[in-house]
This record gives structure tokens, sequence and C-alpha cells, in this order.
């Protein structure tokens, strides 16, 4: 699947100053690119994978996968391109907290699909280290714990795209480990990986490497 990025910005308003979080970006991104993107705090990371999710709307400038252009369209229709083919994995605590473990999981994988997937599910938590943890709640695991979830719960419908927002920020160095060699693994293959991240050994894992400054981003390797 491809990703045309076209002279995409985001345009927001402080002490009434006007200032680009995102500055007229363009790429395309192939299908199995593994790309990661580096910046400082508030340098535009965030927000240019929420538009690339379809989450956040730009003010001048379009997001397409193949043909299908994200950032126009009805929100329903939108909302499930991104739940079929769009693994994404928010920087912040996203689980339901009246639900379990599996529950959480399987909430994304029968939205629109009705097929149990309960062995699909037992695997991608072994693999992640939150197996036995199933059947707990939200509120009994640690932050790390949570985002493994989260991992899970973006991978369990085989998307063709994963945007991950600082997927390791709370992760120890073992499990940083298992979940980037998942995600070098799906592109290889054949899908595509975008990380924003301030996790320096991300940038082992592809020769893709971006910066991201003021809302311009840059190829740096």
């Amino acid at each position: 699947m491809l990703i045309h990025i076209e002279d995409i910005s985001k345009e927001y308003k402080r002490n009434d100053e006007k200032f680009y979080a995102i500055d007229h970006i363009n790429l395309d991104i192939k299908e199995g690119e593994f790309l990661v993107i580096y910046g400082k705090s508030g340098s535009g990371k965030s927000t240019f994978i929420n538009i690339l999710a379809g989450i956040l709307k730009p003010s001048d400038g379009s997001v397409k996968y193949d043909s299908l252009k994200i950032t126009d369209g009805e929100d329903k229709k939108i909302s499930e391109f991104r739940n079929k083919q769009i693994g994404y994995i928010g920087q912040g605590y996203t689980l339901l907290p009246n639900l379990t473990v599996y529950e959480n999981i399987s909430l994304s994988a029968h939205l629109y699909d009705k097929k149990s997937k309960e062995k699909e599910i037992e695997e991608v938590c072994k693999r992640l280290g939150i197996y036995k943890l199933i059947n707990s709640y939200p509120k009994d695991l640690s932050g790390g714990e949570k985002r493994r979830v989260a991992v899970a719960r973006a991978l369990i419908n085989e998307p063709e795209v994963i945007l991950a927002d600082e997927p390791t920020g709370d992760l120890d160095s073992e499990n940083t480990v298992i979940v980037l060699d998942i995600f070098k693994e799906l592109a290889e293959s054949g899908k595509t990986v975008i990380v924003v991240s301030h996790d320096k050994d991300a940038k082992n894992y592809t020769n893709l490497i971006y910066q991201m400054d003021k809302g311009k981003l840059t190829r740096i390797s």
C-alpha cells in the first residue's frame, strides 16, 4: 500500500500568533518500508502521525492510501479503513478501564469482523509477554504492560500499515527489543511501519531515519 503525502500542513494560533505544527510535508512511503522519526517534544511528530491515521485533519494538503484520500470523506468510512488497515498505537493510555486485557484486544478485532480471533489474541499476547495478564483489568497493569496491550490491539487485525507514537516509551530494554523485532518482521513481510520515537535503539532496525524539527521533516539516513 502506497502512502502519498502531498504538501500537508497543520496551522495553529498561540497568543494571536500563527505557527505551523506541520510545515508543508511531501513524502511517498512505499509498501514494506520501516520509517523511524525522531524529534524533540513539540516538534510536530505526534501531529504528523495523527494526520496519517486520519484522526486529525490537516489545514492544507492530503494523505492518500493508494486511491483512498484519508484526509477527506466520511468519518465512518475512514474509521472502518483505520480499523481494518491501520494498526495505530497512540502515545497515551487508551485502554477501556471496564474491559479486561483480552476484551480490549478483541473489541478492536470484532468491531467490523465478527469472526473469533481467540487463537490470534493468545499468540500475540504470548509474544509480547502479557498472556498471564489476559484476564486482568487496566488498573492492575503497569505502564509498560498497558503499552504492550496497546501494541497487541494494534496488530490483531493484521493491518497493512502500523503507525506507532512512542511505542517503547514505557518499556524496559528487553520488551523494547521484542516490540521493535516484531515491527521489523512486519516490514520484512511487506507491511509498512512508521514509528515516532525518542528511543535511539530504534535506528538499528531500519535505514530510513527522519528528523522532525519545527514541523519540517528531513531524512537523515
